[in-house]
């Protein structure tokens, strides 16, 4: 695709990476677009955030040699009505959950703390970029209204559908992955929807006929 957008006058390159490229968080400092981070490349699940820098770095290789307007957006834990039946991931198992009216289980103690973006805002914010951004910029696609922990997320959802929590085993796993989106904000990004208001939406949609 890099290839068939250089003879394209005017073409814009958006690359659709993730916060993971950054690693965990330390002293809940949200990170910002410039910070490196650090990702520990023996994980087996590095194969993911790695591979979204290494293509960072081919997107920059070709706005460097070819003059390929490019952009960044680093988009956090998007979660939404439209999630997959097939995701694996924490909120899509917990939302499952809640339309079948059963009580989440957690296998931990959920202490993470995430960025999470509804669905809408994401969409919104990569919009933004497509149609505002100089090339060369990278954004990260966060709501600072949206930051909670895996439990917090679970309970709020939860208490939506009129479910419970249950922790099997209260063991503490992983770390922090938190966003800072002040850089879309500025570019004129607004988003809409706090965790809440985006669990509601995302409760109510799916559990509509």
């Amino acid at each position: 695709m890099l290839n068939s957008m250089i003879g394209c006058a005017g073409g814009r390159f958006l690359f659709l990476s993730s916060g993971e490229v950054y690693g965990n968080n330390v002293g809940n400092i949200p990170f910002v677009e410039t910070d490196a981070g650090s990702v520990n490349c023996t994980a087996v699940r590095a194969c993911y955030p790695e591979a979204k820098r290494a293509s960072e770095t081919l997107c920059f290789a070709y706005n460097k040699q070819y003059g390929l307007h490019v952009n960044i957006a680093r988009l956090c834990f998007v979660y939404g009505p439209t999630i997959t039946a097939e995701s694996t991931r924490a909120d899509a198992q917990f939302l499952r959950f809640v339309l079948d009216g059963e009580n989440i289980i957690l296998h931990t103690a959920g202490t993470q703390r995430r960025t999470w973006c509804y669905v809408a805002d994401a969409v919104a914010g990569i919009l933004q970029i497509l149609l505002s951004a100089k090339s060369g910029e990278v954004y990260n696609v966060a709501h600072e209204n949206s930051v909670a922990t895996i439990f917090e997320y679970a309970t709020m959802l939860a208490n939506i559908a009129g479910v419970r929590v249950c922790v099997e085993e209260n063991v503490s796993v992983g770390g922090n992955s938190i966003l800072d989106g002040t850089k879309l904000i500025k570019l004129g990004w607004a988003p809409q929807y706090d965790l809440e208001t985006g669990l509601q939406h995302s409760y109510f949609i799916k559990k509509s006929p």
